[in-house]
């Protein structure tokens, strides 16, 4: 199974996750790029990408003053709520059924760990991200032929975002460096 199988099926199947508890293995993620994810099947349209903390707020550890907290706080409101950034177009009719929004790394758990117990609380991360899944229903999925994407627009420490789309029409992966960009799907064969 290709890797955007994968990415289909891990998006298809996220919301009955999310209720189960999972460790985190970070990989190596690059400061400036964001990668997301975009998988439809039928009326659902699933969307997942990770953001490194210097994209999303400029720094990747705890918030150390007022200030670094009120820089966390603006970007996961904007990305708890994708609306005016992330835009499937009009005909499809989609609307969003589940978001869910991490950040890792940024000391945000409130909880103390047991003496002697390991952790995976975000305290103990080296690099700071923001996990984000996004699911859509579409009531008319053969008209959704585009997304506005502005994320490089709410967040202009990334420079490059790359998308990697798998549809009923195919595969596709594109790459944009412009605050507005909008991602072409593939129409479904006859």
């Amino acid at each position: 199974m290709n890797r955007y199988l994968l990415c289909l099926v891990g998006l298809l199947v996220w919301p009955a996750a999310t209720n189960a508890r999972t460790e985190r293995a970070h990989g190596a993620h690059v400061h400036g790029i964001t990668t997301v994810d975009i998988a439809q099947d039928g009326r659902q349209l699933g969307v997942g990408f990770e953001m490194p903390g210097m994209n999303a707020v400029g720094y990747e550890h705890p918030p150390r003053s007022a200030a670094e907290q009120a820089q966390l706080d603006s970007a996961l409101k904007i990305l708890n709520n994708p609306v005016d950034w992330f835009v499937p177009n009009v005909e499809a009719r989609c609307k969003i059924t589940a978001v869910e929004v991490t950040p890792n790394g940024f000391g945000v758990s409130s909880a103390a760990p047991a003496a002697g117990v390991e952790t995976t609380s975000a305290e103990h991360h080296e690099h700071a991200d923001i996990d984000v899944r996004y699911q859509y229903e579409c009531e008319a999925p053969l008209n959704l032929r585009s997304i506005d994407l502005r994320l490089i627009e709410r967040f202009p420490q990334t420079h490059e975002v790359r998308v990697n789309v798998v549809s009923p029409g195919g595969q596709a992966q594109e790459q944009f460096s412009s605050p507005q960009d909008t991602i072409t799907l593939s129409p479904a064969g006859p």
